[in-house]
């Protein structure tokens, strides 16, 4: 028996000193996994391929022979190890040559949506400020109906309610003469006769009736409630809302955000609440300007105290100082808008420190859709803190289960669209995950930013590009396939469960 006892020992002290040296403890149940930090190391340290750096060197350098982007930073890690960071191509072209560099900081564009507003949004609901079912409304008054809209809505539910109860007959089905079975110009009667024309006589001759959908689906269309948008629909993109405006050009002027808030907010939806995905730039203004509303703070400093502070996030931020401007990649061309005499913009230049997006620009450069710069390595640490269940290092600034709300769907639309709070899962915007991976979460911004990170293999990829440079010609959509397909076919020890990608 004591013989027992002390092989026992023996053991498990052996697996304790095992637990305690491994470099990577990914799946140990006993690790404090929030006070990790990333650290570099090769790609077999972190169950990889250690070719995987050689062939991401070919893919990237191709996309800059094919003039994709002038330069680019790439990272990725697995593991809680960084195995791949490197700078690729020039930062600038124009009007000075500069290489690129590995703390180059770029304009992140739409990634500000989930790496600034929605995480934002998350911390307000964590604080207790906000409920994501909260209608807008409850945070812009001009989000409610006004009067003559009510009175239509009224009116079109009365008249839903005559259909029900029988007391307005609609045809219950569509149908068409058999000689339309074709086309409707090869049915008009005469050269002459114009296609309306030819609808009234196929309507007049009863070979055309209108069906009870089709009757539900026009009627719907004259109005749809814009008091039902709530939080959630904005940050999963299923408000209704138009995709985007060209607000710079209506209003050209700096100070702009009140007068494109107001103008958000009473713009008929395309679409009823939670019905359809409609990616849009206006959903996310309208959540950085509730941030700052109930906050109290400007979206910027929101972030800066509750987000990148405690990560040590020190390269992100909106409007970088002017000392920080040689390290930011430049875009493109500004140009004044045409016939505009109160604009901010008065003779061309090379965007370089400010936002590229025109929008964001005329909100002084802080806006919950734009505006937001960072580096790579910043990213990969704000990334390893959602991979981590909100941690990083000593600070927490999420709850896991913030995490899992913001990384997982929220929504499944018919389409088989597939949407966390702020990040996207499963959509048309999806192609940066590559043919390999079947899982994961992440974003792309315009300017040639991109984030894909897969928890099921404790790994992400950063792409950050100036693609936009100088002409805004350039293209990385197969840029950040490739990479992705390299990474992926690089894992050589799988941490996820056999068949779990196919659930």
């Amino acid at each position: 028996m004591k013989m027992h006892r002390y092989i026992a020992a023996i053991l498990v002290f052996g697996l304790a000193q095992f637990s305690w040296s491994s470099p990577i403890m990914v799946k140990t149940p006993t690790m404090e996994q929030g006070k990790q930090t990333l650290q570099y190391g090769s790609p077999s340290s972190a169950g990889m391929d250690g070719r995987v750096n050689e062939l991401i060197d070919q893919v990237v350098e191709a996309s800059l022979a094919a003039r994709e982007t002038s330069g680019a930073v790439v990272l990725v890690a697995r593991r809680g190890v960084i195995v791949h960071e490197k700078a690729y191509g020039y930062r600038s072209i124009i009007p000075t040559q500069e290489k690129m560099t590995t703390d180059t900081i770029f304009d992140l564009a739409s990634v500000t949506k989930c790496v600034a507003t929605a995480s934002a949004v998350l911390k307000l609901v964590e604080l207790g400020k906000v409920r994501l079912d909260d209608p807008v409304y409850k945070y812009i008054a001009e989000w409610k109906n006004a009067p003559e809209e009510k009175k239509t809505l009224e009116d079109i539910d009365k008249l839903k309610r005559f259909v029900r109860q029988g007391l307005v007959k609609i045809e219950p089905g569509f149908t068409v003469s058999e000689n339309t079975s074709t086309s409707a110009i090869a049915l008009l009667k005469s050269a002459k006769e114009k296609p309306t024309e030819l609808w009234k006589r196929l309507w007049s001759q009863g070979d055309l009736r209108l069906a009870e959908k089709f009757f539900d689906d026009y009627v719907a269309a004259r109005t749809y409630d814009r008091e039902a948008v709530t939080l959630k629909h904005l940050l999963t993109h299923t408000s209704g809302l138009d995709a985007y405006d060209n607000y710079y050009l209506k209003f050209p002027a700096r100070h702009a955000r009140q007068a494109i808030v107001q103008n958000i907010a009473q713009r008929p939806l395309r679409a009823p609440a939670g019905k359809q995905f409609i990616y849009s730039d206006l959903g996310y203004i309208t959540l950085g300007e509730i941030v700052e509303r109930v906050s109290g703070m400007s979206l910027d400093a929101f972030c800066r105290k509750f987000l990148y502070e405690p990560l040590g996030m020190k390269d992100t931020m909106f409007n970088p100082p002017p000392d920080l401007h040689p390290r930011v990649a430049p875009s493109e061309w500004r140009v004044p808008p045409a016939g505009a005499k109160d604009a901010a913009v008065k003779q061309k230049y090379m965007i370089r420190g400010e936002v590229h997006d025109g929008n964001a620009f005329v909100q002084d450069g802080v806006s919950g859709h734009a505006g937001l710069f960072s580096t790579a390595h910043d990213l990969a640490v704000f990334v390893q803190m959602l991979l981590q269940g909100g941690s990083y290092g000593n600070a927490r600034v999420f709850s896991p289960l913030t995490v899992r709300a913001m990384t997982t769907p929220q929504v499944k639309l018919d389409d088989g669209t597939l949407r966390g709070y702020g990040w996207d899962v499963s959509s048309s915007y999806s192609s940066l995950r590559g043919d390999i991976f079947r899982t994961g979460f992440g974003h792309t911004g315009w300017t040639g930013t991109s984030i894909w990170c897969v928890p099921e293999e404790n790994c992400f990829i950063i792409i950050l590009t100036n693609r936009c440079h100088p002409d805004g010609s350039g293209n990385v959509s197969a840029l950040r396939a490739k990479v992705a397909n390299v990474v992926a076919a690089s894992i050589i020890e799988s941490d996820s469960e056999p068949n779990a990608q196919d659930e």
